[in-house]
Parts: structure tokens; sequence; C-alpha cells
């Protein structure tokens, strides 16, 4: 592993060993960011690339290279913890977040049918939509 760039306080990396595990990055991202000196870690998933933000008058590029030279070297494949029923994501309703469940599209769909079938022509459609109206503004 060779630096590819190394400028006073950045250092940018490339590892194999990164590509496509979340979790490795986690994992080595906060253990760079334990090292006295680093501003900020970040490494992409995608392309295994390392990029250190760092004070240069704590630490050096070459000690920080060092360091996570043999972070890789010692590191194994971090693999996520293993899940169970009750660990489970909470389900999302929607994309938007906003959202409120199928329970919400029930009231609204029985709003427009009792203001259809209950209220004469012009309020059966009028009304419906005012109610929507007020409701989206609570």
């Amino acid at each position: 592993m060779a630096p590819l760039s190394v400028i006073p306080g950045r250092v940018r990396l490339e590892s194999r060993k990164l590509i496509g595990s979340m979790y490795s990055c986690g994992y080595l991202t906060n253990k760079i960011n334990a090292i006295e000196g680093v501003i900020k870690t970040d490494i992409n998933p995608r392309t295994g690339r390392i990029l250190v933000i760092f004070d240069n008058s704590r630490i050096s590029s070459e000690d920080i290279i060092t360091d996570i030279k043999n972070m890789l070297d010692s590191m194994e494949k971090v693999e996520p913890p293993a899940r169970t029923w009750y660990d489970a994501p909470p389900v999302m309703h929607g994309m938007n977040g906003n959202d409120k469940g199928t329970g919400n599209a029930f009231i609204h769909a029985a709003i427009d049918i009792a203001g259809h079938v209950l209220l004469p022509k012009p309020f059966g459609v009028l009304l419906p939509i005012a109610i929507h109206a007020v409701r989206k503004n609570l």
C-alpha cells in the first residue's frame, strides 16, 4: 500500500482489503481517529481509499502512514454482528419519512367516500379537499 497523495496535514491511501466492507471501514476509521493529532478520517468502502486529515505539528505523515499500514496488516475483515429478531430495524412505511402508516391512508379514504356519498355534489368534492388541507397542516 503506497500513499496516493501526501501534502501537509492530509494523506490519502488505498487498500484493497477495505473494498466492499463497510464494517471494516468503520472499524479502521475509529482506530485511526484514536491516533493523537488526527482530526478527521474518511474511508470509502467502494474504492478502499482512506483520507486522513491531521495536525502537522502533532504527528508526521510518515507516522500516520506507518500506523495505518500496521493496522491494516493486523486487521482481518470485520464482519457485521449476527442479527436477531429483536435487532431488526424499524419498518419504514414511506421513502420520505413523512408517511404516518396505512391507518392514515384508511382514514383519508373513509373521509373521501363519506364526503362523496353523504354530501350534496359541490360539498361532496370540496369538503374532503378542505379536510385533507387542514390535516396536513396539523
